[in-house]
């Protein structure tokens, strides 16, 4: 995760929510982006969530 938002080449959301996974053989690697009011809570706090949620409407 740090190398992904350390690169400048990489464009995210300022609200993003980044599914991530382990490769059999490879290792970890990014699954996919998506806006973060359209990922599900998973047991976060939802206070958090409002706040992260806050800033997708800017």
């Amino acid at each position: 995760m740090a190398k992904l938002l350390s690169d400048e080449r990489v464009e995210l959301q300022t609200a993003t929510a980044i599914d991530i996974g382990v490769i059999q053989g490879r290792g970890w690697a990014v699954v996919e982006q998506n806006a973060a009011w359209g990922a599900g809570l998973y047991e976060c706090d939802p206070v958090e969530v409002l706040e992260v949620l806050r800033h997708t409407t800017y």
